[in-house]
């Protein structure tokens, strides 16, 4: 069943712009992660190392993997902003949006554990988090998702972050080399 009667444009237009709002968040982890890593190499989980080694070219890694993070959020935006998007697809785009919050809140967290900047912290405190809990909000109060669905889809980002991180950065790296 399509949503058009109730997704009207303007929940449209900011459901479609979300990629490259999520765009500039990756993108100031792309301008930074080289030197943070470069800093902090010895931090590293051993596993990461290893599996990395030492000469990878993380930019290039980097900017692939965010590349296939754009093209995958771009689908799933088009598709949930259409005039036929349905239930299951507004669902989706929802997981997505919890993935990019769960993302920012890492970020959070990451910080506050090492009490210093992460490549990310800037665009995820300020744009990230906002954006996300407001999408979401709005998301809700139009009917579109489900109180008790945010609940379960905010779980389930939270369990998906660090597995989708891992195969993307997984394909990038395969998809560089």
């Amino acid at each position: 069943m399509a949503l058009s009667r109730t997704l009207n444009p303007p929940a449209r237009r900011w459901i479609a712009a979300s990629p490259l709002i999520y765009l500039v968040h990756d993108l100031e982890e792309l301008a930074t992660a080289r030197d943070w890593v470069g800093a902090n190499w010895h931090r590293l989980p051993r596993v990461l190392v290893s599996w990395l080694g030492g000469d990878i070219d993380l930019t290039h890694v980097y900017a692939v993997a965010i590349a296939i993070i754009l093209v995958a959020m771009a689908a799933v935006a088009i598709a949930a902003a259409s005039p036929r998007a349905t239930r299951t697809m507004l669902t989706v785009f929802t997981l997505c949006v919890m993935l990019r919050l769960s993302n920012a809140l890492l970020h959070l967290g990451q910080a506050a554990f090492t009490r210093a900047y992460v490549p990310g912290l800037v665009t995820a405190l300020l744009l990230v988090l906002p954006y996300s809990i407001w999408l979401i909000m709005r998301l809700e109060r139009g009917a579109l998702v489900r109180h008790e669905a945010v609940h379960v889809l905010f779980i389930g980002g939270l369990l998906l972050q660090i597995p989708v991180i891992g195969a993307v950065l997984l394909l990038a790296a395969l998809l560089a080399r």
